[in-house]
């Protein structure tokens, strides 16, 4: 049956809007792969500054070794690295010890301190390493990460080449089970299609600046002036936050490419996942209960919806459906470059609807378990 005309002005306006949407994704995608390779330096610096790597361990048995195996072997000369065992209940601490006597003229070794009630707990490990640091730059890291060996001279290379106060950037995500690349996957949204990080240099404003904990370089002065961790110790998306305090702090910060030099997988299957991503959703839109709603609706009604209306829907005129047809394509071929660019299984792109629907189940799920108080168990603390 043919639409009427108020049907159609209706959904045409609502197709226009799905095609605008998806073009705009494209057009960020395209802008930032862009420009984070074009600012991102080979590793050429093998000698220089100082750097001190600095590690938080909470309970990392199972990968403290590995992940120590690799720093230790870094091809940069002057460097140390700062293991911080944050009161583990595991072999943490004596497998930190063991490097510490093997490899003492790199390996430092510190015991973090009780959490006070008003820092989370990764915040005040890092905020304990940066106070026991002596070198000129500041490589933040975790423990799940795998460096390469150049990883320290990358950071160094790029810090100065570029001529920047921090550098972060995406490393590998190592995805191995479905529930993994259709959940982490989502974490790509904020820098990769969201956020127009290429206005970063040109504009004063901190919004465009991003960071992934996993991989942040920072000049320790820098660093230190801006605040360090004390700004952001009760924020679960500490990095983000981080990265735009120091551009709000007028200093310079660059998102890069860093995939080559650092891998991780960061969380095994599919539950979580949804507990790692969840925990930092509500925390980064403020805990803000309408604009939750108003995006994860967004999500639905533009980005899950469209595609739908093209196959089980009768009735629409050529141009409205031809409109929704570009839009849903447009947002295949976006997160096919996407993943593609990231290393990642390409033929996820053509679930991307499912990707946007998972990211309406962690917010739903983040913003229930942070306004009941039961919060995500992390590391065997609470984190609300």
């Amino acid at each position: 049956m043919p639409m009427s005309s108020n049907s159609s002005i209706i959904f045409g306006i609502y197709a226009i809007i799905c095609l605008v949407v998806a073009i705009y994704f494209f057009a960020i995608c395209l802008g930032n792969t862009i420009y984070i390779h074009k600012n991102t330096k080979k590793p050429l610096l093998k000698n220089g500054p100082k750097v001190s790597v600095l590690l938080p361990a909470r309970n990392e048995e199972k990968n403290l070794e590995n992940c120590l195996n690799k720093l230790v072997s870094q091809d940069y000369q002057n460097y140390d690295i700062f293991v911080l065992d944050d009161n583990s209940t595991d072999r943490t601490l004596e497998i930190a010890l063991w490097f510490k006597k093997n490899h003492s003229d790199k390996v430092h070794v510190i015991q973090g301190k009780s959490l006070p009630a008003d820092w989370n707990g990764k915040p005040y490990a890092m905020h304990q390493l940066v106070q026991a640091a002596d070198g000129e730059i500041l490589l933040f890291t975790d423990v799940d990460t795998k460096h390469k060996k150049s990883s320290v001279s990358f950071a160094v290379t790029n810090l100065i080449l570029n001529d920047v106060d921090m550098i972060s950037g995406y490393i590998h995500e190592e995805m191995e089970t479905f529930g993994e690349k259709i959940t982490v996957s989502s974490m790509f949204l904020l820098s990769a299609l969201v956020v127009p990080l290429f206005l970063n240099g040109i504009s004063k404003f901190n919004f465009f600046s991003n960071a992934i904990g996993q991989y942040i370089a920072v000049k320790a002065d820098a660093f230190k002036k801006s605040g360090g961790y004390e700004v952001v110790k009760k924020v679960t998306t500490e990095d983000v936050f981080l990265a735009r305090n120091m551009k709000k702090c007028g200093f310079k910060t660059l998102f890069i490419d860093i995939k080559n030099q650092c891998s991780c997988r960061m969380y095994e299957g599919y539950i979580n996942s949804v507990h790692g991503i969840g925990k930092n959703l509500f925390d980064f839109l403020g805990k803000s209960a309408p604009i939750l709603f108003l995006v994860l609706s967004a999500v639905i009604i533009f980005l899950v919806i469209p595609p739908f209306f093209i196959y089980f829907a009768e009735g629409f005129p050529f141009w409205i459906k031809s409109s929704l047809f570009f839009s849903t394509n447009f947002q295949i071929l976006t997160w096919f470059f996407l993943l593609y660019d990231r290393g990642n299984d390409i033929w996820i792109s053509i679930l991307y609807q499912l990707i946007f629907l998972n990211i309406v189940i962690i917010g739903i799920s983040s913003f229930c378990r942070t306004v009941s108080g039961k919060g995500f168990q992390w590391k065997g603390r609470t984190v609300s």
